[in-house]
């Protein structure tokens, strides 16, 4: 749970538990896809040989977790492109995690959110000009987007 702590700037599991459990209550849908985007930035970033501490520290986390989270609140969720892309965006904002740290090299500045804006607005600019890719009219949770998009 520490890519998901990271969020906030802080290094503790529990924190991270305790933001899904909000994340949660006001979708259940937007917390697993949070989740998921953690996973799959921190196995990424292992899969690409990164500093383990970094990695266990949640650092390379927490970018694919808002990003992930973030394709779920504007597009609606119709099955195969949508979860593609929030897969996709989650390993982007770790190849542009880690192109800012090599960028900056010598000067060890943190990336911040730098990676995940960079990685949502590709994701966001997607929308409409793929198959699948349907931005949500009044972006809310997975849930309210699948549902005003078949009641309207």
């Amino acid at each position: 749970f520490a890519g998901v702590s990271q969020i906030f700037v802080v290094n503790e599991a529990l924190t991270g538990f305790l933001v899904l459990a909000g994340i949660f209550m006001f979708s259940p849908n937007a917390a697993a896809v949070t989740l998921a985007g953690s996973m799959i930035g921190t196995l990424s970033a292992v899969a690409c040989g990164c500093d383990i501490d970094e990695v266990e520290d949640g650092l390379w986390g927490y970018n694919s977790a808002l990003t992930a989270l973030a394709v779920s609140i504007y597009f609606v969720p119709l099955g195969g492109p949508c979860f593609a892309l929030g897969c996709g965006g989650a390993v982007a904002a770790v190849a542009a995690t880690w192109a800012f740290k090599t960028a900056m090299g010598s000067m060890q500045l943190p990336p911040l959110t730098l990676p995940f804006c960079a990685a949502a607005s590709g994701c966001f600019l997607l929308g409409g000009r793929r198959p699948g890719l349907v931005h949500a009219r009044a972006p809310h949770s997975p849930e309210m987007n699948l549902h005003n998009y078949y009641s309207r």
